[in-house]
């Protein structure tokens, strides 16, 4: 018993979509890897006793544009962002709180620009002037 032609070309499109699909997945995936070990030869570990800057961390994101006192949105780092979904937010704490919503979590983040996540907390993070 033979299925249908209609079948058979039905069920070799949907291969060749899931195969295109997955070849893009693998190539989005080396090059986040490549852009991660970039930021990390380019901006060496930011640990120290008092975190990050928020210039600096903004400086090695890209698109970011100021939404308000100690806010800010750029494309996100950890996966190939066509439009901002990043967002960035100095607390009153001095902390830096991030939200991806595009879904990536703020470890990822931190890797693909080359900090790891204990430089966003410092009680004596530098504010940036709004």
């Amino acid at each position: 018993m033979s299925l249908p032609d209609s079948c058979l070309e039905q069920l070799h499109a949907e291969c060749e979509r899931a195969y295109r699909a997955a070849i893009k997945e693998l190539a989005e995936t080396a090059l986040l890897r490549e852009q991660r070990a970039k930021a990390v030869k380019q901006y060496p570990t930011a640990a120290r006793s008092g975190g990050i800057h928020i210039d600096e961390l903004l400086a090695r994101l890209e698109s970011v544009r100021d939404t308000g006192p100690q806010r800010w949105v750029a494309k996100c780092p950890a996966h190939l962002d066509k439009t901002p979904s990043l967002s960035i937010r100095v607390a009153e704490s001095g902390n830096v709180l991030l939200y991806d919503f595009g879904g990536c979590i703020a470890d990822d983040i931190c890797a693909a620009i080359g900090i790891s996540i204990r430089d966003l907390f410092s009680r004596s993070a530098p504010r940036r002037a709004a």
